[in-house]
């Protein structure tokens, strides 16, 4: 039986970019809590294990993404969490797109298209074990 009701956690210091990714993943049927520093986020992926992440690469640090990507990658709990990176800063996320590829994550360049964040979305929820 496939799972009815998938958590989706997103995790991003700008409130009007957070609020905006959870209302749309929101209205697609999904419980979206938001976080705005990498410290909170920690918390409440390891409270709720959520089924996917959307993680800013750069928030209070310029790497506080990979960095939280890397501590998600030391938890069992959250060894095979599906989780997207996302960035604003090209050159960055070019220079670090090979480490999270290694780390099992995805990357998706900022702005995106909001159809190119959901298709990513639905194809990690299909790839994760029930």
């Amino acid at each position: 039986m496939a799972k009815q009701h998938y958590v989706i956690v997103v995790v991003d210091d700008d409130p009007t970019l957070n609020s905006l990714i959870r209302d749309i993943l929101s209205a697609e049927g999904y419980q979206v809590p938001g976080c705005f520093t990498r410290a909170a986020s920690s918390r409440v992926i390891k409270r709720v294990v959520p089924d996917v992440a959307v993680i800013d690469m750069q928030m209070d640090v310029r790497d506080a993404g990979l960095l939280l990507l890397q501590s998600l990658r030391q938890n069992p709990q959250t060894l095979t969490l599906s989780v997207i990176i996302c960035s604003a800063d090209l050159p960055y996320l070019d220079e670090h797109r090979e480490q999270v590829a290694l780390l099992g994550a995805e990357a998706i360049p900022k702005p995106f298209e909001i159809e190119h964040l959901l298709e990513t979305v639905k194809r990690l929820l299909a790839a994760t074990p029930e």
